[in-house]
């Protein structure tokens, strides 16, 4: 009997490692609090939203948005640097194929972007610089969007990449639903 592809081995256990630590990480007798219910009401996916926010031990003792803020922006820059960790790590094996490389290797270059937006939001909300931080928040879903776009141009088809640019969608929202709360 063949054993499974590695790559295929990776891509299941970064889905359910995803997976656990947003939605199963969180009591789940546990409704989430006041705070997170509003500050997730307006957010694409109110249930990525709580699952997310709730799984970080900090959101139990968050009494106001800014905090909530510098929460999910932290799990956002977490999150989209894991992801180019992934995919500079799927870019850098050998039996990639070029097109598959070029595209990964752009979208490597792209989370640059995605994260320092991330990094630029939290520090803004540190200094009550909220219309910066809404912005930075708001533009930090474009790397996503443009690395979604080139892995389509080169015929990249992986699953596991595609949820991870959701993911960062999904944050970059997050992000900028509660950072626009904040003025």
């Amino acid at each position: 009997m063949n054993a499974p592809p590695t790559s295929f081995l990776m891509m299941l256990v970064s889905s359910i490692t995803i997976s656990m630590t947003l939605f199963i990480s969180s009591p789940a007798h546990a409704a989430p609090s006041e705070l997170v219910r509003s500050a997730c009401n307006s957010t694409n996916n109110y249930t990525f939203c709580v699952g997310a926010l709730e799984s970080d031990h900090r959101t139990a003792s968050a009494s106001r948005l800014g905090p909530l803020s510098i929460i999910a922006l932290d799990l956002a820059m977490s999150n989209a640097t894991k992801t180019q960790r992934y995919m500079a790590n799927l870019a850098s094996r050998s039996k990639a194929k070029p097109n598959v490389r070029e595209a990964l290797e752009a979208c490597v270059e792209n989370y640059r972007g995605v994260i320092g937006s991330f990094r630029s939001a939290a520090g803004e909300v540190k200094v009550k610089e909220y219309m910066m931080a809404n912005y930075d928040s708001a533009v930090a879903g474009d790397g996503a969007s443009l690395c979604d776009k080139k892995l389509a141009a080169r015929g990249v088809r992986n699953p596991s990449l595609l949820e991870r640019n959701l993911h960062i969608h999904y944050f970059s929202n997050i992000g900028f639903v509660i950072t626009g709360k904040l003025y």
